[in-house]
Order: structure tokens, then C-alpha cells, then sequence
């Protein structure tokens, strides 16, 4: 029994830290979307309707991760797909197609407990109705005539397959380390781990992430530099990969603590991405004075043994 404020937090941290649990599917491109996560139906139906609803996912042989608010109906899901092949992309649109459909059937929500955005917006007409959904393209009209305010997320979305993180077209370069990636399946894969559920965005509990928590700002998150390590391997930065200078900046803050390792829902070792990207970046641009000699101390210490009156008189006060 949670008492105290702080207790209390600490049980809705475990909540939150299931949804990227259920995202996460280490050394694979498949992964738990989340797409169809937020339908709602009547308790009564609740049984039914997941039944169904598997059967919809056993026709496209997907398998998929399910927590609920049961009490109200509501299901968490997070079908697994690889969204880096054109068939996982489309099968990734039917299975929201017809889960729209078997939700309004039951007369339910597409979105039971969140807002819409781009993965529900391209259903609204199919939610609403065509009376309603044109007074909401109305409504935009009125108060955003120039379509400035998040353009896409409740009327005239794009389809669902566009402004994917993946996709078919999406680039998997091989990329030689110095520490070994295997159990990721490469750096690659392990920097794209991060399923972006924003655990490391925390400040009240917890260690992850302390340079987060100094500045506030998405690049000092363990997510934000997941991110950019994944457009670097994957060329979306440049050809330098992990050498790309551009990172210098976002790694710079990190202090390699490992409390991504322990306590992101996925896994996420922000240390060990560190350390290869030192090495990749001083392989292609060698490394400070000051590194330098840090980096060969045992050296300079044995020539400081060997040269003891010289060193103990450059060190005399």
C-alpha cells in the first residue's frame, strides 16, 4: 500500500516504464508499435473484443504485447512488426484498419484515454462521422487559417504509413566497433533500442538521467542522444557514422553512470554508446594534448621513476 506522495509516484514510474517494456525486443527489428494501443469498448464487451481482436492479429501471424485497464475496458496493445520491410509497413496499416473498424462495431474509442495525433487522425471521419469531422476541419479553419498548429494530428492527416521512424526505405549500414554489440545485434540496433517513451526525461525520482536533469534540455536525455546516434549510423547525419562531429556536442554531458542500463524500460546502455563513439570520433580525429598524455600515464610515470631528481625537482613548490 502506497501511503505517501513519494510512494505513490514510485507505482505510476512502474506503470510508465511497462509501456517501453512492451516496446522493446532486444537483437531484432521487430519491435512492439504502438498503433493500436489506446482502444476502448464497454466492459461488457471487453472479452469479445479481444477475442477478435487476436484473431485479427493471428491473420497477419502477429504476435503483440497486453496490458489493460480492464475495469473500463481500455487496452494497452503493442503488435510486434519490423517496420524496416514494405510488408511489415503494410501489414502494420491493415491490422489498424481493421481494428478501427472492429472498435466502432463494439461502439467504442479509438483513443479511450489519450489524445489522437498522427497514428489515430487518419480515422477521425470513420470516429465521428462525416458531419462532425467537417465542423472540426471548420473549427481548424477559423482559428488556423494558415495550418500552423500541429497540421496533420486531428483533421487532414497524412496516411499512416508516411513519417514512419522506419520504413521500407530506411538504412541498416553494418558498422565495424570496437565493443562488442552482439547481443544488440550491432551499435546500430542498440541505439535504436530507445522505444522514446521519455523515461529518461524524469526529474523527481530515480537516477536517469542527470545531465537531463541539470539542463532540461532533449539532447542531454538518454532518448535524445539514442536518437542522434541512430541518424548518425544510418547516414541521416552524414557518412561519418559514430564520427560525425555533430555528436561531439550531444555526448559531451553524458557521465557514462549506467543508470540508463538499469533503469530505462529497454535497455538503453548510453555508457557503452559513449565509448564507442570516443573511440570512432579519436580514430578519425585523434585526441587532445591533454588526452594524450592522461592516456599514456603509466608511460610518463615510469620515465618519472626513472628520472627521479629531474621530476621531484619540476614538482618542488
Amino acid at each position: 500500500r502506497a501511503n505517501s506522495s513519494a510512494e505513490q509516484a514510485k507505482i505510476w514510474e512502474l506503470r510508465r516504464a511497462a509501456l517501453g517494456l512492451t516496446m522493446s525486443k532486444k537483437g531484432g527489428d521487430a519491435k512492439g508499435i504502438s498503433f493500436i494501443e489506446d482502444t476502448a469498448v464497454a466492459p461488457a464487451h471487453l472479452a469479445e473484443y479481444i477475442e477478435k481482436l487476436q484473431a485479427i492479429l493471428a491473420k497477419y501471424e502477429t504476435e503483440a504485447g497486453f496490458y489493460a485497464h480492464a475495469s473500463v475496458g481500455l487496452l494497452h496493445i503493442r503488435p510486434v512488426i519490423n517496420l524496416k520491410f514494405s510488408t511489415g509497413v503494410e501489414r502494420f496499416a491493415a491490422i489498424a484498419d481493421e481494428v478501427a473498424d472492429l472498435v466502432l462495431a463494439y461502439g467504442g474509442a479509438l483513443s479511450g484515454e489519450h489524445g489522437d495525433g498522427l497514428v489515430r487522425a487518419p480515422f477521425q471521419e470513420r470516429m465521428f462521422g462525416p458531419t462532425l469531422y467537417n465542423a472540426f476541419c471548420e473549427l481548424k479553419a477559423v482559428f488556423d487559417p494558415e495550418n500552423l498548429f500541429n497540421p496533420g494530428k486531428i483533421v487532414n492527416a497524412p496516411p499512416l504509413t508516411e513519417n514512419l521512424r522506419f520504413g521500407a526505405s530506411y538504412q541498416t549500414p553494418v558498422q565495424a566497433t570496437a565493443f562488442d554489440f552482439d547481443d544488440y545485434g550491432g551499435v546500430l540496433r542498440a541505439a535504436e533500442q530507445c522505444s522514446g517513451v521519455g523515461a529518461c526525461r524524469q526529474t523527481g525520482s530515480g537516477t536517469m538521467c542527470p545531465s537531463y536533469m541539470a539542463t532540461r534540455e532533449e539532447k542531454d536525455s538518454t532518448r535524445g542522444r539514442a536518437n542522434s546516434l541512430r541518424l548518425a549510423l544510418n547516414g541521416q547525419l552524414s557518412e561519418l557514422g559514430l564520427a560525425d562531429p555533430e555528436l561531439r556536442e550531444v555526448m559531451a554531458l553524458c557521465l557514462e553512470c549506467k543508470a540508463c542500463a538499469s533503469e530505462c524500460p529497454t535497455g538503453v546502455d548510453m555508457a557503452r554508446l559513449k565509448s564507442e563513439f570516443q573511440h570512432q570520433y579519436r580514430q578519425q580525429y585523434g585526441g587532445s594534448w591533454r588526452e594524450r598524455v592522461l592516456g599514456e600515464m603509466a608511460t610518463l610515470s615510469r620515465w618519472g621513476s626513472r628520472l627521479a631528481p629531474v621530476s621531484n625537482w619540476l614538482m618542488a613548490p
